[in-house]
This record gives C-alpha cells, structure tokens and sequence, in this order.
C-alpha cells in the first residue's frame, strides 16, 4: 500500500500480527488477502487452496478468496474471486489493515547539562609578546573567553573560573588545595559572563606549578559530578609553559588527567603559543588531551591539544570545545498508519449474522467492538461498536465515530500514530463464523 504522508507518497510494510478469536477449525474456504496494491491490481486467493495466486500474479496469503477491504481512496485492489459457504466459528481472522513506516524524526540538539571549569595560566610570562602583532597571549586569551562566556550559543551551559598560580600570590598546593575552589563560582552562560569577565585582570603569577592546578581541577569536577550526577563537568586547561614547580614529571601529570576521565572528567588542553616558537611543550599537552578523552582537531593525530596562536584564537578553540559537549543526537522513530474505520463487505457467501470485531491496542489489551443497528445507536452503546451501511444487504462494516476516534487515539504527524518502539501498534481483528456480538443499548 501507498500511504500519503503530508502530500508525499511514501512506501511502506505489512504489519502482520493476527488475533484469532475461537478454537474451533477453520472451513474448507477462507479469507483472502487483498489488500487493494497501489496500482489497483491486487487480486486475492483463488478460494482453491491455501496461498493462492492472485490475479496480479502474486501469493494470496490467506485461505480463499473472501476480503474485508479497507476503504482507502489511495489503492483500488479489488475483492477476491472465491466463495466459501463454510466459516467455521472463530477459525477465520483478518487483521484490519495498518501500515508501519521508520521515520527519522530529524536532528534533536539535546544538550546535556555540562559545566566548564576553567583552569587558566596566569603566570608573568602570559604577559609576553603573543603570536599575533601587537598582542600579547595575555590579551588573546582574554578577548577569547570574553567571546564565548557572552555568545547566545554558550547559553545555558554552566561555567567557572579558576587561576593559576592563584591570583595575588596566594598560595595553591601541589596536592590541589585551593584551586579545587574556583575564584568565579560555577553559574549559567550568558548569566556568568560578567564575572568571569571582571575576573580576567592581569596576569600575576610565579611560575607554573601544573600539578597543582590539574589536580585542584579534576578534584573539583569529580566532587561537582557526584553533587550533579546528571551533569557532565569538563576541565579546560589553558597554559604557555612547561611545568616548573610541584611536581614536574609529564607521566604522572598525565596520570592525574586519566585517572580523573576514569572517572568520567573530560579535560581539554590548550596551549598558548607566543612570538617565540617552541614556547610550549604541545607533546605534553596532547598526551594531556588524550589522556582526557579529548581532541580539538578531530582527525589530526598528535594535535589533540588546541594551539592558540599557532593554528586558532581562544575564542575558535573555546567553540571547538563547546561544540564537542554539546550532544546532537538524530532520532528515529517507528510509526504506524491510522487504523480503518470503514470496511468493504466479502463476496456474498459470507453470513452477516456472525461477523465478530475485537482491538488490540498497543498495551497488548483486547476489547471486542459489539454491533448496533445502526449509526443512530453508536451513541447509545456501552462500548465499542460497529453496524452495517444497510442490514438487509450490507457492502461495508463501519466503526462508529468514536470508536474510530478511540483507537486511533494519539494520531499525530499527519495521520501517523507514533509508538515510538515502546509497545506494539494496535490491531483491529474481524472475525467470520461466530454468531454476531450486539452492543448493549442505553
């Protein structure tokens, strides 16, 4: 079948679960199963065997040649040619007719909580000449931060500030005491961009004591985390120099940035290069970011580390990043066609008086659909309901108009109900052989 999604014409697949109402067997005849093909050439079972040929040349998956055809003006199959004078009760289902397609509900950007802690150098030697005429990696970094903590796209992502040496001279341990408290609190972009601005005077610092701020870094995220569990905390550590105080080994460094992405701590390094070529150690600073779980160069090995002056600006490299931690995700859903709600009668062999409806919804729960006369009494039933276009010589079997509304309940998407993979699609059964169910009228 063709099923016409908001002016297009899509393709799609048989739904094929069938509820068999009864125990008894079935009669020598059956039901068909034209389903009207697109192109009107549908035909059903020959009504001489099981899995007949159709008139389109096509395996009829039924018993026989008798059909309850949807009524859908997008196909135009036709009934089968059989006749079968021999339903027994209960032993005949045919599952109403329902389309499931995939849909790819598109790019949904869901953008975990994350919180940036920034770790930044602020020792004399940022003061120095930067790679950029009149500069100086000071002022780069600065008007980088400055950038992204007022960009509209860093709204709502969380961020602190954090300096080291601490600003002032005030002392930081090796071991990470007193960097582990940020000198701007962690807050909401762009809420917190006017303090981390103000924050960022002029550098002040002796020496670079690394080990201190990594540890005082990583410390803070992972105790955030636990505070946090449904936010992800990532170390940005920005620096021009090599380690020259605390601990100076580059392998046990890097061990304190892997221990702490163990423990789920992601830590992105930036170096600041200056007018000076090989100022910085980028050898350590990309084991730094692998260690971390990090790359700012996608696809370039032995780049992990993001070079400021040597390849970006610290704005470029704090996009790069916020790129990095915001999740973009493409999700795609299952979704199936509206249920029909009026149906073309079978060949005249089969007995109005024992026709039996039942709906499955997507719960799994079945409920029988009993009869009333007519449309005038849908109203009046107790419960789900159907009746015939005419008792005396039906052609179709139509639900009542809340009964058509209630299985179809949660259409949306232009006439799609979407499952979304959670339960299965609902099925509505017609039964041949067993005496009529009638509605209870009020």
């Amino acid at each position: 079948m063709w099923l016409r999604r908001r002016g297009a014409m899509v393709r799609v697949a048989w739904l094929g679960p069938v509820l068999v109402l009864g125990a008894c067997s079935p009669g020598t005849g059956g039901i068909g199963s034209n389903r009207g093909a697109a192109d009107g050439a549908g035909g059903g079972g020959s009504g001489a065997a099981p899995n007949g040929t159709g008139a389109d040349g096509t395996v009829a998956n039924g018993n026989g040649g008798d059909t309850f055809v949807p009524i859908d003006t997008t196909s135009s199959g036709g009934s089968g040619s059989g006749t079968d004078a021999g339903h027994q009760c209960g032993g005949e289902t045919l599952p109403a007719e329902r389309d499931t397609i995939t849909v790819d509900a598109g790019t949904i950007v869901t953008m975990r909580p994350v919180a940036l802690y920034i770790m930044l150098d602020q020792s004399l030697s940022m003061d120095e000449p930067g790679a950029v005429a009149g500069s100086t990696k000071w002022t780069t970094v600065v008007d980088g931060i400055k950038s992204f903590v007022n960009d509209p796209r860093s709204a709502g992502i969380d961020a602190a500030l954090s300096l080291f040496p601490p600003m002032f001279g005030s002392p930081g341990a090796c071991d990470g005491t007193g960097y582990d408290t940020p000198y701007v609190p962690m807050a909401p972009l762009n809420g917190n961009a006017g303090p981390i601005t103000a924050a960022l005077g002029s550098p002040t610092g002796l020496g670079t004591p690394t080990e201190g701020g990594l540890r005082g870094a990583e410390k803070y995220c992972q105790q955030y985390q636990v505070a946090h569990p449904d936010e992800d905390c990532v170390v940005v550590f920005a620096t021009d120099g090599q380690p020259s105080t605390c601990d100076t080994n580059q392998t046990d460094l890097t061990k304190v940035v892997s221990d702490a992405y163990a423990q789920g701590v992601k830590t992105f390094a930036i170096g600041m290069a200056g007018a000076t070529a090989g100022e910085v150690d980028f050898n350590f600073l990309n084991a730094l970011a692998k260690a971390g779980g990090t790359n700012c160069n996608p696809g370039s090995t032995g780049k992990e580390a993001c070079d400021v002056g040597g390849g970006s600006d610290m704005s470029t490299a704090l996009n790069t990043i916020r790129q990095t931690v915001t999740q973009h995700q493409t999700k795609t859903v299952v979704r199936t066609s509206q249920l029909a709600c009026e149906f073309k009668t079978p060949d005249t062999s089969f007995d109005p008086q024992k026709v039996n409806i039942s709906f499955q919804g997507s719960s799994g729960t079945t409920e029988k659909v009993l009869q009333v006369s007519s449309e005038g009494d849908c109203s009046k039933a107790t419960s789900k309901a159907w009746y015939y276009d005419d008792p005396a010589t039906p052609t179709k079997i139509l639900l009542c108009p809340s009964t058509c509304a209630a299985i179809n309940a949660g259409v949306s998407d232009g006439g799609l109900i979407a499952i979304d993979n959670a339960g299965s699609a609902p099925v509505l059964d017609i039964s041949l052989g067993c005496k009529t169910e009638v509605a209870i009228i009020q």
